[in-house]
């Protein structure tokens, strides 16, 4: 075991070793502000403190407490820290953030205070292979949001182009049973979106059932 003593690992600097439990080594450190913490592996650490960096850093932008700091700084991790689980997504495609916002949060949250943000509703790109820059975000609802994921599945059924959520809305069926139909039963997308669905313990479904969704492929039509 190395000896860590005094040495300083972003702001927290190790004062005394504590224990060792399995394969992991326990020591005590203090930060720079005076919090004093039993750290496991101190060189392993992903913080650089206790939190006060980030609390400095919100107080010297007056921003500490605003969500639209944080929903900023969510932008800035999955498109430049290659750390974040995210990051294949965003950074790793080429999405960046434009540097009218990157240069100065205050403008970013000046545009999205003007530009429809309230409590509730998330940042969305128009494009989704488009940057994060005035011309391609908008604040929709997490709902609206999942419309536009690269990865959702888009079907064509007589002439009409939607995500499958869209069609399982639109028809009543359960979105589960359409990945099924597809996906595990390679089924045509007709065929997935005009099979009447069985009911548990039936062979067929009724009569009402059948009508109600003839009703809703008119109404798709």
């Amino acid at each position: 075991m190395k000896d860590l003593t005094g040495i300083k690992f972003g702001r927290w600097t190790v004062i005394e070793f504590v224990e060792r439990k399995n394969k992991n080594y326990y020591w005590k450190c203090i930060c720079d502000c005076g919090t004093i913490k039993i750290i496991q592996n101190p060189k392993s650490l992903k913080s650089k403190s206790c939190g006060c960096l980030v609390k400095e850093i919100n107080t010297k932008h007056g921003l500490d407490g605003n969500k639209l700091y944080h929903v900023f700084n969510s932008m800035k991790f999955r498109c430049y820290n290659e750390k974040c689980s995210s990051y294949k997504y965003y950074g790793g495609r080429g999405i960046i953030i434009c540097d009218e916002w990157l240069q100065d949060v205050h403008n970013f949250i000046n545009w999205s205070n003007l530009n429809g943000y309230e409590n509730g509703l998330t940042i969305d790109r128009i494009d989704v292979n488009g940057n994060y820059c005035p011309e391609n975000c908008r604040w929709i609802t997490n709902k609206e949001q999942g419309l536009n994921k690269a990865n959702n599945t888009w079907l064509t059924f007589n002439g009409e182009c939607k995500t499958l959520c869209q069609w399982a809305d639109e028809l009543g069926i359960n979105r589960s049973t359409l990945c099924f139909r597809i996906y595990n039963k390679n089924f045509s997308v007709e065929e997935a979106l005009t099979k009447p669905i069985r009911k548990q313990g039936q062979t067929t479904i009724s009569k009402e059932s059948t009508n109600s969704i003839d009703t809703n492929l008119e109404a798709a039509n």
